[in-house]
């Protein structure tokens, strides 16, 4: 539990680090890397919600989005959403399973942890990149995160030892 809350305290006073020294599209390789690297073993259950580390960037990424927006004149060039509508018929049905459901409160937090954790973080994604060069700092992030993750799957092969081992079960 302690390692868990160092964890996100490290991972949420980065992202507001990198975004006030910068901007929020400086944070976004950072957050990739947080994103890939930290295991869903890192979550908190409080009650109804469990609240991951995974989950705790998204919200924190929201926050610094809605505190240091951008101007609007260059936003407006972008055009229309990509792949708008295809998420639009994947929120209908979704809205549909979680009606029909047997279970309809779980389907419920099923259907806001997607759009929290999916199109949220691609709405902010898309408001917040300018150029091709935060793409590639993002993809690099996601393969130096997978990198340490094989060095970690290295040593738990040959050391017999297990990283998830230093996080609670997932019941």
């Amino acid at each position: 539990m302690l390692l868990i809350c160092f964890i996100d305290m490290i991972v949420v006073d980065g992202l507001v680090l990198l975004t006030v020294r910068g901007e929020l599209e400086v944070a976004l390789p950072f957050a990739s890397f947080a994103l890939v690297f930290v295991p869903l073993e890192s979550r908190l259950e409080a009650g109804l919600f469990i609240l991951t580390t995974q989950r705790l960037i998204v919200i924190t990424l929201a926050g610094l989005f809605f505190i240091f927006q951008k101007n609007s004149k260059q936003l407006q060039k972008r055009g229309a959403m990509p792949l708008k509508w295809l998420m639009l018929m994947s929120l209908v049905w979704l809205c549909l399973s979680t009606v029909n459901s047997i279970v309809p409160g779980l389907s419920f937090k099923k259907l806001f942890s997607q759009i929290l954790d999916y199109y949220l973080l691609y709405y902010i994604c898309w408001r917040t990149i300018t150029g091709s060069e935060t793409i590639h700092r993002i993809l690099k992030a996601m393969v130096a995160a997978l990198g340490v993750c094989s060095l970690f799957g290295a040593i738990e092969v040959y050391g017999f030892w297990s990283i998830k081992s230093l996080f609670p079960a997932i019941t």
